[in-house]
């Protein structure tokens, strides 16, 4: 009995096994498994560069610039941070991080011109652009975890069938045909 007992705890241990193997493959498995076995497709953690347009603006004049950036399906983001790129002839520069819900972020960036010199003459306008950047995370699925148990009940099922099935009972037919041979022979 405990010869059965060690026989179907290796069997189901290297059936779990193999299975949290192929998942990790397959992209399914946990992120850790897969990460071991080098066969993670993506980082971890990916940076993101999503630039936005360009705005001109005069003296005394502002304008505002805005971005946003769509988290790719299955990744969530980290982290954003709004940047302004090539100002030029700017009084004032500011950049703000509008949102960020893990899956879209939206920034902007507000320019304002320098001022006018005392005769009311203007340099000339300036222009500048922007930024958004950050990091961004795959999520975590737990589709594997929904794969990995139904295939281990399918398991624990075949196992069962397999190895839990104990022959009938004797019901005594041999033993009768022994006592029935050593009876009809005489003496």
């Amino acid at each position: 009995m405990a010869g059965v007992v060690l026989i179907n705890a290796v069997v189901v241990f290297f059936c779990v096994f193999l299975l949290l193997t192929i998942t990790a493959f397959m992209g399914l498995g946990p992120r850790v498994w897969a990460n071991f076995l080098e066969v993670s497709d993506q980082p971890e953690v990916t940076a993101f560069s999503q630039p936005g347009g360009v705005v001109n603006f005069g003296c005394e004049a502002g304008n505002t610039v805005s971005a946003e950036y769509r988290a790719p399906q299955g990744y969530r983001i980290l982290n954003a941070t709004v940047e302004p790129v090539d100002p030029r002839a700017a009084k004032t520069v500011t950049p703000r991080l509008l949102s960020n819900d893990g899956r879209i972020a939206k920034g902007q960036v507000e320019y304002f011109g320098r001022d006018r010199t005392w005769l009311r003459n203007c340099e000339g306008g300036g222009h500048g652009s922007m930024r958004i950047k950050g990091e961004i995370v795959r999520e975590e699925s737990n589709t594997w975890l929904l794969v990995c148990s139904l295939l281990g009940l399918a398991l624990i099922i075949g196992i069962i069938t397999l190895f839990g099935s104990v022959p009938p009972p004797d019901s005594g037919s041999r033993t009768r045909r022994v006592q029935s041979t050593l009876q009809a022979k005489p003496g």
